[in-house]
């Protein structure tokens, strides 16, 4: 119960159908029945639900006992140990997958940064989720994100944890070595309640900052996750995730930097009062200007290829 974040006495009374995942029921129940079946001490590892919902890996050792009223036959019982630590490896990889995917397939590194960010706040069941850039004077917010549309909130959120930055003065240099951490942005201000119009909830929130590390072990931003309480879920499959979006983000920026220049370039050759053609590697007409195609005599489409 202690890494499922249950007490023992309501641990107790739960279903244990509704704390065993789904896609682990047949196999367990097979399990068991073998250890009924013969009595040989098995283990198998199963995900179980915790108190916050999220799934976490535990190895079982089963073991068959026999009721007191031996009319009821056999029972197992089992010892359960995290074992979440030798699985975090792969669900890091196969999560960073999925978000390289989405960085990749964006538009713009705007919306890279937006889908990407929109996935981790969802996934950590978090308030609202921002990204400071890096900046050789410290971080700027580059993006923000909230899943309950709460547009007000996340504007206090954004006022309260800039506030903090500014304060740390916190800069690519400082965070090269650090790693995630848990920060407690404090109470709402009085001058910030009125930025927004007297409008902002009570309390404390706080916030898990994560610095998104770029291979060469630079800082190149910070993602942070605000939340009511101390508690991210599956914070550290975030942790791994997001500190690794680097050079997905880097490599996107590069492409988007060169598609931008390619554009700028077509446009200028297009538009050019001079004839200009560009070849393939194979010394083939890959592009012919207007100019061009009115001096020659011949269509854009006719000197293709040629």
């Amino acid at each position: 119960d202690s890494f499922l974040g249950w007490d023992s006495t309501t641990f107790q009374e739960l279903d244990a159908g509704e704390l065993l995942h789904p896609d682990d029921r047949t196999s367990l129940r097979t399990v068991r029945q073998a250890v009924i079946d013969d009595g040989v001490v098995r283990y198998a590892q199963v995900r179980l639900r915790s108190k916050h919902g999220r799934w976490v890996w535990a190895e079982a050792e089963i073991h068959r006992y026999e009721f007191l009223d031996s009319e009821l036959g056999w029972c197992t019982i089992s010892y359960l140990t995290d074992v979440s630590a030798e699985h975090l490896d792969h669900e890091v990889m196969a999560l960073s997958t999925e978000v390289r995917a989405l960085i990749s397939s964006a538009f713009t590194v705007e919306d890279a940064w937006r889908d990407a960010l929109a996935s981790l706040v969802t996934i950590g069941g978090a308030d609202a989720g921002l990204v400071w850039e890096a900046r050789g004077d410290g971080f700027r917010v580059r993006d923000a994100w909230m899943p309950h549309g709460d547009r007000r909130r996340t504007e206090i959120a954004l006022a309260m944890s800039r506030r903090y930055i500014d304060d740390f003065g916190a800069s690519s240099g400082e965070w090269s070595a650090a790693s995630a951490r848990w920060q407690r942005t404090g109470r709402i201000t009085t001058d910030v309640i009125e930025a927004h119009d007297g409008r902002a909830p009570a309390g404390t929130s706080w916030s898990l900052e994560i610095p998104v590390m770029h291979q060469l072990a630079r800082v190149t931003a910070m993602i942070e996750l605000v939340t009511p309480e101390r508690f991210c879920e599956n914070e550290a499959l975030i942790v791994g995730v997001a500190g690794s979006l680097g050079d997905a983000f880097e490599q996107k920026a590069v492409s988007h930097r060169l598609e931008a220049a390619e554009a700028q370039f077509r446009t200028a050759i297009a538009n050019a009062p001079v004839g200009v053609a560009t070849l393939r590697p194979a010394r083939s007409v890959a592009f012919a200007s207007a100019a061009l195609c009115r001096i020659l005599g011949r269509t854009a489409e006719a000197l293709a290829g040629r």
